[in-house]
């Protein structure tokens, strides 16, 4: 891929879960948002869509990128392409996702302090684990 990706915003999509739907073909790569999402969602699904196509994780070219209903109904594919990459695009939000875990250090109360996106939220939380700067009960 030549790492271009496109952005096609305000698409409305038959089903409400579905926030974006990612595409590396026909090329360009493309991104379509959802109409009504916040900026901080926009933004986080526009750097998952950057990293699924630096690092070929969209499995057949694509991904379609759903509203997660629950913690563990999160695609472990976007999070691993958050997780490459989150850090260094948004470190605002890695010290958002560490400051709410030091005073409430559950899923719940992480999500609900730092405000950040779900997915980047869980990809910071991911990384933050594996350095050892969280205890392994965190998001679990």
């Amino acid at each position: 891929m030549d790492g271009v990706l496109e952005v096609m915003e305000g698409v409305e999509f038959r089903d409400e879960a579905l926030h974006a739907l990612y595409t590396e073909y026909p090329s360009p790569a493309t991104l379509a948002l959802k109409d009504g999402l916040s900026d901080e969602e926009a933004e986080a699904l526009w750097w998952e869509a950057k990293s699924l196509l630096e690092n070929g994780l969209a499995s057949g070219g694509r991904m379609f990128c759903y509203e997660p209903g629950a913690l563990e109904h999160m695609h472990p594919r976007r999070i691993k392409a958050l997780r490459l990459i989150i850090e260094r695009a948004r470190p605002d939000w890695v010290e958002r996702v560490r400051l709410a875990c030091m005073y409430d250090n559950t899923w719940d109360g992480i999500r609900r302090l730092s405000k950040v996106p779900d997915y980047p939220a869980l990809a910071i939380i991911r990384n933050m684990q594996e350095r050892g700067e969280l205890p392994p009960v965190c998001a679990e």
